[in-house]
This record gives C-alpha cells, structure tokens and sequence, in this order.
C-alpha cells in the first residue's frame, strides 16, 4: 500500500513540474499580446446590451491588430468607476506587469477610460470617444448623471482637471449632439501627449452623431498608429508619472 500511495504521489509531482510554475507565478509573466479594456459608454447608468455591443464593435478589428480585448460591464451610477478600476486591476494581475494595456472607452466610458489612466499611472494609453471631461459644464440632465455616479465634488471626477502625461487619442464629432465640443479641447490642453481627432458631420451613425464615412476610415488609420506608437513608447519608458489635479 504504502509503495501505491508513493507511486501515485510521484505522478502528481511530476505532473506539476511539467505543467510549470503555479498559477500565481504564472499571473507574473508578460501576456503575448498587448491588451485594449473596452469600456461602453451609458452616461453612466446604462448598462443594456445596445450600450455594450457598441464598444464591443471595435473588438474585431482589434483583434486583427494584434490585441487581445476585455470588455467591461460596469453596474449603474456609483458602482461604474469602481467597476472600471476592478476590472483593471484584475486584468493587470492576469497578464502581469509588463504587460500593455490601453484603455478605450466611448462617451461615459471614455471620461471613465481617462479617469481610470489618471488613477492608474500603468496604463499604456488611452482612446477616447467623445469623452465629458468638465462634468460641471454638461447639460443640466447629464449634470445629474454624474452627480449620481460621483457625488457633488464634479471638478475632482473632470479629466480636464489634471495634467495627464498618458498617451491619450481624443476623438469627437463637431456635431456632437451630447458632449460639448470644446470639452476635448480642454482635455487636449491639460493632456501634453494627447493628439485630437475631429470628425466633420456625415451619414455614418457614430458617437452622439452621425460623421463623414471616409473620415471614420481615417480614424481606424490614425488608431492603429496610435495604439501601436504608445504601446512602444510604454515598452521603452515603463509606466508615467502620477496625473496632477491641476483645478
């Protein structure tokens, strides 16, 4: 008996050893590809399928990029950021810290993709699509969105508040019918390595409005440089130094 129990306690070890370190030590090592954290948009109290299936539209061309995608799925109001952070945090722990991960949200989820790079100096980059970044000067009805998700103290959940060192893409329409225009100027002020995308009005449904076809085409072009300039600056220098609220 005591030699069957022996036997079967080597098999097991060996069996470990061929399987490689465990999994916490795996956690440790670089994933193969960088990663994108998709984050939808719902002015922060959304969270159907509709919200989530338009940021999730991006993950095919991702994917024939080179990137590995996570998509987040927040819960309403008070829980997004939170949730955003979590799902980050999880992620980085995942694929270890030499690992690139960019973050890319739309319309709420941009302004939490910002603030998620201004909590988290490791992150490699961001997109943002239409992005709030001055929660104070949204209209009276998203005002009050965002008072349900952060409380009353708006200036400190405002992007355009600190001075981030992040590489940042920031997109938006002229048309947009949500966002101010001017609030991607702001950020682009206040963010040094940021670049700024304008779309002209158009008949192709996009972020808060509807952009010319053959400038959406341009905008994946200008993405995939983007993603892929910032991921190798990131590899070079590491991560950046803490955002500095700066209102």
């Amino acid at each position: 008996m005591a030699r069957l129990v022996y036997t079967a306690a080597a098999i097991v070890f060996a069996a470990l050893i061929a399987a490689g370190p465990a999994a916490h030590e795996r956690r440790a090592h670089p994933a193969e590809r960088p990663y994108v954290l998709l984050i939808h948009g719902g002015s922060w109290y959304r969270t159907d399928r509709v919200m989530v299936g338009r940021v999730e539209a991006n993950r095919p061309r991702l994917h024939a990029w080179g990137y590995a995608t996570d998509v987040v799925r927040w819960r309403p109001r008070r829980q997004a950021f939170p949730d955003v952070l979590a799902a980050y945090d999880r992620l980085r722990l995942r694929v270890g810290a030499a690992t690139p991960i960019c973050a890319w949200g739309q319309s709420a989820g941009a302004h939490m993709a910002l603030m998620l790079a201004i909590r988290r100096p490791d992150v490699a980059c961001v997109v943002s699509e239409a992005a709030p970044t001055d929660l104070k000067r949204l209209d009276a009805k998203l005002r009050r969105r965002a008072h349900d998700a952060f409380g009353t103290a708006l200036a400190r959940w405002s992007p355009a508040f600190y001075r981030l060192l992040t590489p940042t893409l920031l997109e938006q329409a002229t048309n947009d019918r949500l966002i101010p225009f001017g609030q991607m100027g702001a950020m682009h002020r206040a963010a040094p390595h940021s670049e700024a995308l304008v779309l002209s009005p158009g008949t192709t449904p996009w972020i808060h409005s509807r952009v010319a076809p053959r400038q959406l085409a341009h905008a994946h072009v200008v993405e995939r440089r983007f993603l892929s300039t910032a991921i190798e600056r990131w590899r070079r220098d590491g991560p950046y130094p803490p955002a500095q609220y700066v209102g």
